[in-house]
Order: C-alpha cells, then structure tokens, then sequence
C-alpha cells in the first residue's frame, strides 16, 4: 500500500532507517495479519483487531490470540492486524501515524473483499462483509473509531487526492483503553453515528490514565431505525498492557517502568478474562443478534457467574433512549432537553453546570450538572424535573435512565474533602398525573459508588507531576424500570406522569454529577 498522501511528514533520516530495518517504506506498506477462522464452510462475520504504540521491534499482534481462539470459535473470522512498522522505535516514531493506522485497517478490509470474490481463494465465499467488527487497543482503539468514520466518506478529509471507496458494513467498534483526540481530522473529534460500540478502560491505566474512550462513546449518535447500543466499562485494577499478552504488566519502557507500581495489579488472566466475556458478549449480541447478552451491558453483575472477583462500573445507552436533561443545551440551568420539561433545585448547598473533566485536567467534552448538599435541620435537599405532557407510551418495561458519579469535592466551597467516603444512596420519587408518589432507594439497584483512589507509581514527585490527582469521575448508569415504581406504591401509574425527583435523603453529604436523565423503551 502507498502510504505516502497520509504521511508527508515522514522523510529524513529517521524514515530511511525504518526502511533499511523494514525492508520498505512509506510507499509499501505491508497487509499482514494474524488469521484465526471457524472451521465450516461459512459465511462467517469478520473481525479486525489492532495494536496500539508499543516498541515496533517487538511485535504486538500476537497479543491476541487469545480472542482469535474464542471469537474463532463462536464463529467469527478474526484478523490480529500487523502494524509495528508504525510503532514507536529508539530512532523516532512516524510522526501523525493515527491517520494511517485507520486507513491500513480499511486496506485490509478491500484485501478481504476481494479474496472473498476470488475464485479458488481459501476465503472465497467464506466472509460477511455486511458484519464487520473492529477492535483495537490504546491507539488502534483510536484507529478504529476514525476507520469507522472514513468507511463512510468519499476521500480523506484533509486530501482529496486520497479517494476512499470502502462502503463496509461496520456494525460495531470495539475500544480497549484507547486514547482520543491525538488525530482529529481537520480539526474535529471523529464522528461515530450507527454502529454498536464497546470501550474498556482500567483503573490503574498508567499510560491512559484518563478514561479517554468516553469521548467517543459520549459522541456516538444513533439516527436511523435499526436497534443499537452502546456500553463502557470502568474495570477496577486492570492495567494497560495486561490486555495484551506481549505487553504485560508494565505501562511504560524502562527506565519509567522501575518507578511504577504494580502490587494493585489484578492477575493478568483475569484481566484477560474480562475482556473475553465482554468482547464475546458484545459481538453475540451486535453481530449475531443475541439479546440474551445485553443484561450484561446494563448490570456487569449479571455475568458475575463469568468473571473474577472485580469492581465494574458500567455506562449503557440504546437507541431506544429518550432524553429529557443532558446539559449540552444552553446555559439554563432551569431549561432541560426535552421542551416543555423545567428543572428546580430545592435546599441544595451546589447547583451548577459543568464541564466533566478527568485527570490532568483532561477535557470529556460533555457537561453534566453538578449537585451538593448538606444536613440542614427540617430542609429535605433534592433536584427536580417536571415534565411536559409525554408523547411516549410508559409501560411497565419503560425505564427510567440516568448516569450519576460522585465527586470528591465538598459541596461547600473553600472545604477540604471528606477522608473517607461512603457508598452513595438517595431516593427516586416518580409523580404520577393525579400527584400519587412512587419512592425507589437507588440502593435497591446499587448505591453509587464513591470515588475510587489510585496510585500510579512508587514516587510520590512523579505521581504528582504525572497524574496530578488520584481520582476523576467515574460515571455510573442506573436504568430503574416502571414495574419498581409499581411495585413500592401499587396505586401509581406512569401514565401521565408530570415529575421526575432526586431526593437526597438517603446520605447526609456529598457531591455528584448527574447528566443524561431519560427514558429507555
């Protein structure tokens, strides 16, 4: 493949040396992948995954294996993708190489459409290009949100002498600890619209240490009629490199490694074995159509039976999802998403919008609404929205959906916050058309987690000048379905229902975001 319209940069001395090491250059990039397929005579969906920036002289695409084996098994095609030639090296990188990473995934989907047509070739029938998975892994996990955006131009968008023919079925993006931002094409994030879309991020991530697959997962749209999904997936004490069996427990090359602590650290099969259960799970359900796998997007818990002992906090969204509050409209704090609806805070010690914001400061791109409160004798704090007239027909399976996470902020400005934090509970208060109340703890789901603490490295100078805090938010989705409200108060109906209640009687103090309010059907 000619490389050279996506690279100009790359010339000089560093570009011929990769090219007396490689045996080729910009000009002739290579498609080599790492093959595992069903046995059978197929069609079989297809699956791409790729690598992020490790040492390019030690390959990373036999990392996974270990999701060829399975995936292979449930009747996928999967293709671990070689990009090494693009990793970083002692001589210098390829400087702005997201771009290309992108477009070599789609050059290897054009490789698998034409064997596919070929006669006497080996997959010759044997693929579903209309049932395309890609997955990739810290900057590939970058790579394969920008290919999914590409898939659906007509020519690069900042070179229309690179045309683009592609036209794939890309059904869902798979993201495992990806960075975002380091390529925005011409200067905007990548658009993601239509496809299902699955991100992994851990804890104790020293090397995307921010939770940066958000991004992509809050800027997701789902505008046509077909059913689709999206799930993250915050996994306490994975690290970066464990999803990968070449790569391993440390996130960082000498002589930063021998700073890092790893004491933390979950056992690297079990890490493994997360991404195995969910990846597989995500795909049974997006490609093969399995509803039985989404529980385990909307609760983790329900696939306790498959997983090691492990702190897992989940986002969810479907294109079921009606929203009626998620603060990206506006400076009102009293003019919610859904016109008509008229937001209120009572007795609360904090009510204000905010960007979200992640360690270092890092920029999510989304905006929730911050509330605090403190005990006040005879005063019951809470956050209200009432609603408009609904054009939706609420039954019993209608869900009430909200993502919430704690701070670790006092709600009174100038205090120091809390040493320690308790789990977060607090009241859910639905009010039916004739003022009948339904009352829920979100306790009788789960509480809200507190911020999680975490520790980078052994030096207490690094970790401040590289991590700066040992917390960011952590956003936590709850869907409560009528049929509980109708359950606590047998006389409510959601028919007509007028407002939507936070009652913070259930924790003496504390500071949460609150963003996405809506309904799932």
């Amino acid at each position: 493949m000619d490389a050279s319209l996506l690279l100009p940069g790359f010339t000089g001395a560093a570009a011929r040396i990769r090219k007396w090491y490689w045996g080729f250059g910009k000009d002739a990039f290579p498609l080599n992948g790492r093959v595992t397929y069903p046995v059978g005579k197929g069609p079989f969906p297809l699956v791409l995954a790729v690598h992020g920036n490790a040492t390019a002289q030690e390959p990373s695409d036999a990392g996974y294996a270990y999701l060829g084996e399975l995936l292979a098994s449930r009747g996928f095609i999967f293709v671990s993708v070689d990009e090494n030639f693009l990793n970083r090296s002692w001589e210098g990188g390829v400087p702005h190489e997201n771009a290309a990473r992108a477009w070599i995934l789609l050059k290897h989907l054009e490789a698998w459409r034409a064997w596919n047509a070929q006669e006497g070739n080996p997959f010759q029938g044997k693929v579903l290009l209309d049932d395309i998975a890609l997955v990739g892994h810290s900057r590939g996990g970058e790579a394969v949100a920008l290919a999914a955006a590409f898939n659906r131009l007509p020519c690069h968008p900042e070179n229309a002498a690179l045309p683009f023919a592609f036209g794939f079925g890309i059904r869902a993006v798979v993201a495992i600890a990806p960075i975002d931002g380091q390529y925005e094409p011409a200067g905007q994030p990548a658009p993601l619209q239509d496809v299902d879309y699955l991100v992994l991020q851990g804890s104790h991530d020293a090397d995307v240490s921010m939770f940066a697959g958000s991004r992509p997962y809050q800027r997701l749209r789902f505008t046509g009629g077909e059913p689709h999904f999206k799930a993250a997936l915050w996994v306490y004490r994975a690290n970066h490199g464990q999803f990968n069996t070449r790569w391993g427990l440390y996130d960082h090359d000498p002589p930063m490694a021998w700073f890092q602590g790893t004491r933390a650290l979950m056992d690297g099969e079990d890490q493994r074995r997360i991404a195995r259960v969910f990846i597989s799970g995500f795909l049974e359900a997006s490609i093969h159509g399995r509803g039985e796998y989404l529980p385990m997007f909307r609760d983790p818990r329900t696939a306790s039976a498959w997983l090691p002992n492990a702190l897992i906090l989940n986002q969810f969204e479907d294109s079921t999802f009606q929203a009626v509050a998620t603060f990206e409209d506006g400076l009102d704090l009293t003019r919610a998403t859904l016109p008509g609806a008229v937001q209120r805070g009572e007795n609360l010690a904090a009510w204000r919008l905010r960007p979200v914001k992640g360690r270092g400061d890092f920029n999510f791109h989304n905006r929730a609404v911050q509330l605090g409160w403190v005990p006040a004798p005879g005063k019951v704090p809470a956050y209200a929205i009432a609603l408009p007239p609904l054009a939706w027909d609420m039954t019993a399976g209608t869900r009430l959906v909200f993502s919430m996470a704690a701070l670790d902020e006092d709600p009174l400005p100038g205090q120091p916050p809390p040493l320690r934090q308790a789990p977060i509970d607090l009241t859910l208060e639905l009010v039916a058309a004739d003022g009948t109340v339904a009352r829920v703890p979100l306790s009788s789901l789960r509480a809200l987690q507190p911020p999680v603490k975490v520790r980078f490295t052994k030096w207490d100078a690094l970790e401040r000048t590289l991590y700066k805090q040992n917390w960011e938010p952590v956003f936590q989705t709850y869907e409560l379905p009528m049929a509980l409200f109708k359950e606590a108060s047998p006389t409510w109906s959601p028919v007509g229902m007028r407002e939507i209640r936070f009652v913070f009687d259930r924790t003496p103090r504390g500071t949460v975001l609150l963003d996405e309010i809506g309904f799932g059907f």
